[in-house]
């Protein structure tokens, strides 16, 4: 079963309106999910920090997600079995209409592009059943090299984008700043974190054709969950691709109408594929 996250790109000077039309909660083979993204605001509004989770809509009038910026997702896993491994397969569609739209997974605090921009501060752990419980371990596992084509050049402006976002200092002040109760490594934006169990691998299922006027990839996300009853919260983001990488016409303001972008395939048991 896959729960679909549609995201409508709108220009609006240099900011980017983001709308998800539809996110709610689903169960697939028993494992319950709860998949939700991040709201930060609407285009010209105060700044919404932290940024709230929903299933709801998302547009222009809640979110002033811009190019280069990374959409926060998290799923709230609520029955998932004591001390077993379990993968998570999730997909988003790289391309649009011929256009570039979120081109590599990134860790989900990326709202603050350069040190001298608002801070705007991403807490997956708000709202969920692990919010205030004491004693949750947390674990994070860096993102690979988004070099899952076969396309050369592909691979090269993204591993590049990708290597620069990860970088200390101006292009990744959300390391110390916003204040956080989170640790750094858990914010950084290179890093895919999960709370209540622990990171086993990520990867891009790989060898993808990037010609087709849309395409999607894959990424698949195994973890233990921990030796309890609580809950598994999982976060990442989205990266909006940009014009700086991709040039103009060729980026995710560039897309019209309401396409597909982030969607959770399956998640299994990997000791027998339940």
């Amino acid at each position: 079963m896959k729960l679909y996250l549609p995201l409508t790109y709108l220009r609006i000077v240099v900011a980017i309106a983001v709308s998800f039309l539809l996110s709610s909660s689903f169960t697939v083979y028993g494992q319950a999910c709860q998949f939700q993204q991040g709201q930060n605001g609407g285009v010209g509004l105060p700044v919404v920090s932290p940024v709230q989770f929903a299933r709801g809509n998302s547009n222009g009038n809640k979110s002033h997600f811009a190019e280069g910026f990374s959409v926060p997702y998290r799923i709230e896993f609520t029955t998932l079995e004591a001390n077993q491994q379990y993968r998570a397969r999730i997909s988003f569609d790289v391309k649009k209409n011929s256009k570039v739209a979120i081109d590599y997974i990134s860790g989900f605090q990326n709202l603050q592009l350069n040190a001298s921009s608002p801070p705007e501060l991403v807490n997956p752990l708000v709202g969920t059943g692990l919010e205030g419980l004491a004693g949750i371990s947390s674990s994070f596992l860096a993102v690979p090299s988004p070099t899952y084509t076969i396309s050369a050049s592909f691979n090269s402006t993204a591993s590049a984008s990708f290597a620069q976002l990860k970088t200390s200092a101006g292009f990744n002040p959300e390391i110390s700043v916003p204040t956080s109760p989170l640790s750094a490594s858990l914010r950084d934006k290179g890093n895919m974190a999960v709370w209540n169990a622990t990171l086993n691998s990520i990867q891009y299922v790989g060898g993808v054709d990037i010609s087709p006027s849309t395409v999607s990839v894959a990424v698949e996300v195994v973890f233990t969950k921990a030796n309890n009853s609580n809950n598994v919260v999982l976060a990442w983001g989205g990266h909006i691709s940009s014009l700086l990488d991709w040039g103009q016409g060729n980026s995710a303001s560039s897309i019209s109408g309401s396409p597909y972008h982030m969607y959770v395939e399956n998640v299994e048991k990997t000791s027998d594929g339940s």
